[in-house]
């Protein structure tokens, strides 16, 4: 493999990583209940992440369940990452 085509192929890696966590960072919560139902509120605290990496349920992305800014370090919307 030459080196241009190395170069080629780590661009298009990271092009793809962004078209990922573009996504992933615009995506918001889906709404599947029925029209006119009330709503219900299901609230989740991690105190830390480490809280939520032993629950499962990190990285945490803003609007969902468990999202804090205080666990969001580089405030990007997703918590947790690392």
């Amino acid at each position: 493999m030459t080196h241009t085509t190395r170069v080629i192929l780590c661009v298009a890696a990271g092009i793809a990583a962004w078209f990922v966590f573009i996504r992933i960072a615009t995506m918001s919560p889906v709404d599947d209940t029925a029209p006119g139902t009330p709503p219900t509120t299901t609230s989740v605290y991690y105190s830390s992440c480490k809280e939520a990496r032993d629950a499962g349920a990190a990285p945490l992305i803003r609007g969902f369940p468990g999202y804090r800014d205080a666990l969001d370090r580089d405030q990007d919307g997703i918590a947790c990452t690392n």
